[in-house]
């Protein structure tokens, strides 16, 4: 009985699907198969009731997959002591962030890591804050950067700083409107990430408030097709002016206020709950906690 063996008995279990569980690791289905049969062998029993719709597993299963869980989770603790024992931290470090935090502020933070902590290997993956929630919850990253409004009991956060959404558009040559009020931004047409981003949450939540829809005529989960749609004149965005900072500075896009009570987000720094912390976690959290303040603090 192998490690790996029980690896492929945790995620398909958990899965219920031999496909799923090879595309959750990465390899292929066979290989999978293979190690499945020669612990059944092994023990002399059936693990998992296969047909056409997956792979049920068997009491033998559930008991091995328990057993295997709990071995995994003293590794990781035996891992974590290890590297915690250390003076200076090491280790790789996956942090999610969203597009429009994943060019300068990626960058100044993977510096800051570099020069405090040499130890540490930062990747940087970027990804709307759905899918960042999601890779936070399956273990693909170590800490991302997502809306307070997603945070849940699975995930330990903390806020970093809120936000005035604004009505992102192209400048004309008429005189700037003062604000909209949320009626009349109720009313423009819009270019939203679909759900369940974090912030067609935000903005989904405070329309409803105040019985109202959005007008989206439009929904981008890339960034650069976002922002072209509203620079194209066909469209609104609704942003923080930090999100779009270089666009509003060189003259491309303008951002107008919307009037009380006016739409708010609040980003926050989040973890699994269920995985305990390394020394590097703990210090790229840190740093992306003092330098996220830093940099919007200075854009309000």
């Amino acid at each position: 009985m192998k490690l790996r063996q029980l690896e492929f008995v945790i995620w398909v279990t958990r899965l219920g699907s031999f496909s799923k569980a090879a595309s959750k690791l990465r390899i292929a289905q066979p290989a999978i198969s293979k190690q499945i049969h020669a612990l059944e062998d092994e023990f002399g029993v059936e693990l998992f009731h296969r047909d056409g719709h997956g792979a049920v597993p068997t009491n033998a299963a559930k008991i091995l997959c328990r057993a295997a869980e709990g071995i995994f989770a003293q590794l990781d603790e035996a891992k974590t002591a290890i590297l915690n024992s250390k003076e200076s931290p090491t280790g790789v470090v996956r942090l999610g962030v969203p597009p429009s935090l994943s060019s300068n502020f990626a960058t100044n933070v993977d510096d800051l890591i570099k020069s405090r902590y040499p130890g540490i290997c930062l990747k940087i993956i970027e990804g709307w804050t759905g899918f960042l929630y999601d890779w936070i919850v399956g273990d693909t990253i170590d800490l991302g950067i997502i809306y307070s409004s997603q945070a849940t009991e699975h995930l330990v956060w903390e806020p970093l700083v809120t936000e005035d959404i604004c009505v992102i558009g192209m400048p004309t040559d008429k005189p700037c409107q003062t604000d909209y009020s949320l009626t009349q931004v109720a009313q423009l047409p819009l270019v939203l990430p679909p759900r369940p981003h974090g912030l067609r949450l935000v903005i989904d939540k405070v329309f409803s408030k105040h019985g109202l829809s959005p007008n989206v005529v439009s929904e981008a989960e890339v960034w650069r097709i976002l922002k072209d749609q509203v620079e194209r004149g066909d469209v609104f965005a609704l942003l923080p002016p930090s999100e779009v900072r270089e666009e509003i500075e060189s003259h491309r896009l303008c951002a107008t206020p919307i009037a009380k009570p006016g739409i708010k987000r609040t980003l926050c720094i989040a973890r699994s709950g269920q995985k305990r912390l390394t020394k590097a976690v703990e210090k790229v959290f840190e740093t992306i906690f003092d330098e996220t303040n830093r940099r919007l603090r200075k854009d309000q």
